[in-house]
């Protein structure tokens, strides 16, 4: 044989060229697919981590919220429990004085406390001071006046000292006119339909109603 030529045979440069750009495209394929690889974990992880976040979030203003309406049921529900244990003991611990003629009138009327006062109400959805006994005495058969002035010229006048549950009990709250009225549940205390505190139980000797005090009846019913 003789001399190799250095002559490349046409076309064999052109191919290998073509071959190393097909490789450096497959590299760079590789390479790009491997980076949007590597970003969609990063996303996944981010988007992760913010849920993660989100929910020890809404997890941490639960519990905030829970604590903050216990607290205030905390306070609130004792205060209740203690006003309502001071309720019943208050109204259990009245010593009534009625005779049996008046007792379906004392026990009509102590069923009928913290209903609201309403003028010229005479229903047990709210009262009036005279609708209020009217009602009681209504209900057992025994027939009032609609206003309290009226009704103090129903029965016969009793002493202060000898007050007894039943007897109608009343006051001037302006001037001497009788405007108000209530019933008698023993010598220190009475039930009345109070504008304030609706139906409720206050002592003769009150410093607002004490003063006001205009005189007592005990109905011809009274044995």
């Amino acid at each position: 044989r003789g001399p190799r030529s250095d002559r490349r045979r046409p076309g064999h440069e052109h191919h290998r060229v073509d071959h190393v750009s097909g490789e450096a495209r497959i590299l760079r394929g590789t390479i790009y697919r491997a980076r949007e690889h590597r970003a969609r974990e990063h996303r996944a992880r981010e988007h992760r981590a913010r849920e993660h976040r989100a929910r020890e979030h809404r997890a941490r203003e639960h519990r905030a919220r829970e604590h903050r309406a216990w607290g205030i049921m905390g306070t609130i529900y004792p205060a209740l429990i203690v006003a309502a244990l001071l309720a019943s003991c208050s109204s259990s611990r009245v010593r009534t004085t009625e005779p049996p003629a008046m007792r379906a009138v004392i026990e009509q009327a102590m069923d009928l406390l913290g209903t609201d006062y309403c003028s010229a109400g005479s229903t047990p959805d709210c009262f009036d001071c005279s609708g209020f006994v009217m009602y009681c005495f209504q209900a057992q058969g025994i027939s009032l006046p609609r206003i309290s002035a009226d009704m103090f010229s129903n029965g016969k006048p009793v002493d202060r000292a000898d007050i007894q549950g039943g007897d109608l009990v009343f006051f001037a709250i302006n001037g001497g006119k009788i405007n108000h009225v209530g019933i008698a549940l023993n010598e220190r205390q009475f039930i009345h339909s109070s504008s304030s505190k609706g139906v409720s139980i206050a002592p003769f000797a009150d410093a607002y109603w004490s003063p006001r005090y205009a005189g007592a009846k005990r109905l011809r019913t009274t044995k």
